[in-house]
């Protein structure tokens, strides 16, 4: 009998926990639902004309925070900006796709042509006329207008009398005509510059000038005399380069002490000024400036302005003279060299020069072997300075870095020399060296074909 008891007692709690463990799974509260969002957008399709805009609307169920964001299958047919603003661009179909979390919607749009209507390119001004060293700001514009941002090209017919930015900003370089051109979507348009030489106006009066290869000479008288002004004397296509990116002289020195040289403190800027302005009459003599020497037959120009020296900004007008170094002059009978390389230590080398002229002037000097073959087989796409070889520019370049230093360089040779490279030269034992001769005149530069001898240090 008690069997069956306890039998009887443990069927209900068997039930009980069956009825439980199906609770757990079915009987607890149902899940709220999920609200999937749902974005749409009106119109869904569109066809516009070349420049025409649409606004698309776009409509989020349930509302949110979330930005919609719009994007375009193709930019070169219709674009789409962030606010839905879609511009039709030219002929085709693109498709706008707007999406915010995770769904998105489309619209498609279908760009034609304007029938009968042309679209023109527009420069203002047409003509103009400068002053040597004045800008101009052009103003490209399409007719009917186009809302798309279109890319402008700008040329300039003669770059030595103007120059012209990506940006259309036009800068006279020297009295001459030029003709701007604007160019974009397959139109042109075109402003006429006449470029005028500055009209004195008795701020300087300068004289006696002259310019070689080497050096500039000029005599320079301000007005007033108690004026700070600056001077400087650089090549034509570093000054090109200067007035297209900063729009003159004055304005890029002024960057440049203000920024380089003060590191942006007023107080070090004043002294920077005062450093690189003068008064009072001055004789130029820029045998050291870094832009010398120059190749024959190439521009230079002098630049002359006051300043003043509390604020750096420029206070005359700015005097531009464009001069010109003398060509160069052939020796006569022609220039050549005997050679040769005696007593090579490790450390040393002296050589034996014999010119066929003895009259003529000439310059030596030593370079490791492999920076001569860098000059003299410069790869295809090795360019330095306009209109020179790379050969020559490093003649040059010896006699710069030298005319740095001293104004008389003692690598200027006349006649049968024996020359000792003295021991301060730093030849490495085991290396290769060339001897560098040309013929060199102070006026007339280079003025015959350089030799050179190749020779090795001991080890």
């Amino acid at each position: 009998m008690k069997k069956k008891k306890i039998a009887l007692l443990v069927l209900p709690l068997i039930a009980l926990s069956l009825l439980l463990a199906n609770c757990d799974e079915s009987c607890s509260e149902p899940d709220e639902p999920k609200h999937e969002t749902t974005l749409t957008l009106s119109p869904q399709s569109a066809q516009l004309k070349v420049g025409q805009t649409l606004q698309l609307t776009a409509t989020v169920e349930p509302k949110t925070k979330q930005s919609v964001h719009f994007s375009t299958s193709n930019n070169n047919i219709a674009t789409g900006n962030e606010n839905g603003l879609v511009t039709a661009v030219a002929e085709g179909t693109a498709t706008i796709k707007a999406t915010v979390n995770n769904s998105e919607a489309t619209a498609t749009i279908t760009v034609i042509k304007n029938e009968g209507e042309q679209y023109a390119l527009a420069l203002s001004p047409q003509n103009a006329e400068l002053k040597e060293g004045e800008t101009l700001q052009l103003t490209a514009t399409f007719v009917p207008p186009i809302t798309t941002p279109q890319a402008i090209t700008y040329t300039s017919s003669d770059t030595n009398v103007a120059t012209v930015s990506n940006e259309g900003l036009v800068t006279a370089i020297k009295a001459g005509e030029a003709v701007i051109k604007a160019s974009a979507m397959n139109l042109e348009a075109t402003c006429s510059v006449k470029v005028v030489a500055q009209t004195p106006q008795n701020d300087f009066e300068i004289s006696n000038i002259r310019i070689t290869s080497t050096n500039i000479i000029a005599d320079i008288t301000p007005r007033d005399p108690n004026m700070r002004y600056y001077c400087e004397v650089i090549n034509m296509w570093n000054y090109k380069k200067i007035v297209e990116k900063s729009g003159d002289m004055a304005k890029a020195n002024i960057d440049f002490w203000y920024n380089a040289v003060a590191n942006k403190d007023p107080e070090k800027f004043k002294k920077a000024i005062l450093i690189n302005t003068v008064s009072g009459k001055q004789t130029l003599n820029h045998r050291a400036d870094p832009d010398f020497p120059l190749p024959d037959n190439h521009e230079a120009v002098l630049v002359v302005y006051g300043l003043d020296p509390d604020s750096g900004e420029a206070i005359t007008h700015i005097d531009i003279i464009t001069l010109k170094t003398e060509a160069r002059k052939p020796v006569s009978p022609e220039l050549s060299f005997d050679t040769e390389v005696t007593n090579i230590t490790n450390t040393k080398a002296t050589f034996v020069v014999k010119p066929t002229n003895k009259n003529a002037t000439y310059w030596w000097d030593v370079l490791p072997w492999e920076n001569i073959e860098f000059y003299t087989n410069p790869s295809p796409e090795f360019e330095i300075i306009e209109d020179v070889k790379s050969t020559e520019y490093m003649l040059f370049d010896l006699v710069r870095q030298t005319y740095r230093i001293k104004k008389q360089a003692s690598q200027i040779k006349k006649g049968d020399q024996t020359i000792q490279l003295p021991s301060n030269v730093n030849l490495k034992p085991n290396t290769e060296y060339g001897l560098i001769l040309f013929g060199w005149d102070e006026t007339y530069s280079i003025t015959s074909k350089p030799k050179f001898v190749k020779f090795k240090t001991a080890e």
